[in-house]
């Protein structure tokens, strides 16, 4: 007999995971990282640095997505996947820049 716990749905939930004020920090310190990394990226374009701000912008929709959809009805029924695809998509965008060697300089100043 398969016993399925009440946490394990996506659709029926009847105590929010996270409520807005205890997300409210959370998302300021995403948001502010987000603005951060992109700072970064206009002052020095350098593809490291850009993948880190789409992840960091990716996992900051998670969050704000998160918070947002214990509203129910329709806007949990579209934030869900929302919340869901901005976490498994800010995976692939976090990893590269760990890997990438960094550069020194410019190419061809002197």
């Amino acid at each position: 007999m398969l016993v399925q716990s009440p946490a394990a749905t996506l659709v029926e939930r009847e105590t929010p995971v996270i409520s807005v004020p205890d997300a409210l920090p959370i998302t300021l310190v995403l948001a502010v990282l987000v603005s951060v990394f992109l700072s970064l990226e206009r002052q020095a374009p350098v593809a490291r640095v850009r993948l880190w701000a789409y992840a960091w912008s990716l996992t900051f929709l998670h969050f704000f997505a998160r918070a947002m959809e214990n509203q129910g009805g329709i806007v949990q029924t579209i934030l869900t996947p929302v919340d869901f695809g901005a976490l498994e998509l800010s995976a692939p965008f976090s990893w590269p820049p760990s890997c990438l060697k960094p550069t020194r300089g410019r190419s061809g100043s002197a």
